[in-house]
């Protein structure tokens, strides 16, 4: 299974729910069926945090939109019409019709899972920014002091750690954990 992309949405969330019971990535394989590497790759490819879930910006076409661009293309409506009935300018029409195939090769659906598709960026993480900050929370978990002693550390060297990097913290020490106990 290639890093997790055939993984369903289902057992991705099956995934994260035993992950934050503590379970090992043994464990979550067997109970859910998936093979330990499978369950190990796909953490890793994430980091082992939870993405946030995905949203579409309100300024984006929707796929009732790109149903209707679909339709009013078989219709024989011009670009301008169809931008018309959907309110939208008459030049996003004929971007999403050439992004997405052409006016022959125009399907909603292949439109709109290309869209979610292009819209995925690695996204640069705090500790990837900045570089102090990583070499504290390294040092802290080779201790493994727990995220408390390390978010005091911290803040006692003039860092002061956000709700969701506080987050971040209690998570990677989850994760250590579990570790800890696979190897055990």
């Amino acid at each position: 299974m290639p890093k997790g992309h055939a993984l369903t949405e289902v057992q991705k969330d099956r995934i994260w729910e035993l992950r934050a019971q503590g379970r090992s990535e043994r464990k979550i394989g067997h109970r859910i069926g998936l093979a330990p590497k499978t369950v190990s790759d796909y953490l890793a490819r994430l980091g082992g945090i939870r993405p946030c879930p995905r949203r579409r910006a309100e300024r984006c076409l929707t796929l009732a939109e790109r149903e209707e661009i679909s339709r009013g293309i078989v219709g024989g409506d011009s670009a301008r019409a169809i931008a018309r009935t959907l309110g939208r300018s008459h030049t996003t029409i004929p971007r999403e019709i050439d992004r997405c195939g052409g006016r022959r090769a125009y399907r909603a659906h292949a439109a709109e899972r290309e869209t979610w598709r292009r819209a995925r960026r690695p996204r640069t993480t705090k500790l990837e920014l900045c570089p102090e900050l990583l070499r504290l929370v390294i040092e802290r978990l080779q201790g493994l002091d727990g995220p408390s002693r390390l978010q005091e550390t911290l803040i006692y060297a003039d860092y002061e750690p956000s709700t969701h990097e506080a987050e971040l913290v209690e998570r990677a020490f989850g994760a250590a954990r579990a570790v800890a106990s696979d190897r055990e």
